[in-house]
């Protein structure tokens, strides 16, 4: 049986270790800039920081804290692509599906329709092998859609648990 895992991206900033290039604030004063420059650590100043107004300072680590860059993600896209993949190894799924080829089929159709409730019992009826295929491609190329589907499952449950616990409803 496959096991269901739900991915968590986690981020870790250290504080007092900066490189080149890193964005940083002032604790004291607020002001930002970019590190331009580390000296050895015996010093007790020994980032270099060009701030944003302009000026060149020096800092010890504990003035200074990191910044979280920003980036800007159009989830929208990440999304889309996912849900091209999936829909890419449904079909593939139904091209070689053998005796469930039209189960296949008929997920692929129903998943490209955006008919995720009735994908869902659809998937609920089907034989395990079959329903853990449906659901493992779901679930590695298109999370929201699967945790919309299946609102209850936790990580590290089976496939075919999560399928039977959520029912045909």
């Amino acid at each position: 049986m496959l096991r269901f895992k739900r991915f968590v991206e986690q981020t870790e900033l250290v504080e007092s270790h900066f490189e080149v290039g890193d964005k940083v604030k002032c604790v004291h004063s607020g002001k930002e800039g970019v590190v331009t420059k580390v000296d050895p650590s015996e010093k007790g100043k020994y980032y270099t920081v060009k701030r944003d107004d302009g000026e060149v300072m020096q800092y010890a680590p504990d003035d200074l804290e990191a910044l979280k860059e920003e980036v800007e993600l159009d989830e929208s896209i990440d999304l889309e692509e996912g849900r091209n993949e999936a829909l890419k190894a449904l079909e593939g799924l139904a091209k070689r599906g053998g005796m469930d080829k039209a189960d296949f089929q008929k997920a692929h159709d129903l998943y490209k329709a955006n008919k995720l409730t009735d994908l869902r019992k659809h998937i609920y009826g089907l034989d395990t092998d079959p329903s853990e295929a449906i659901a493992d491609v779901i679930t590695r190329h298109d999370s929201k859609a699967f945790n919309s589907m299946y609102p209850k499952a936790k990580a590290g449950d089976y496939l075919r648990m999560i399928i039977l616990n959520h029912g045909g409803k």
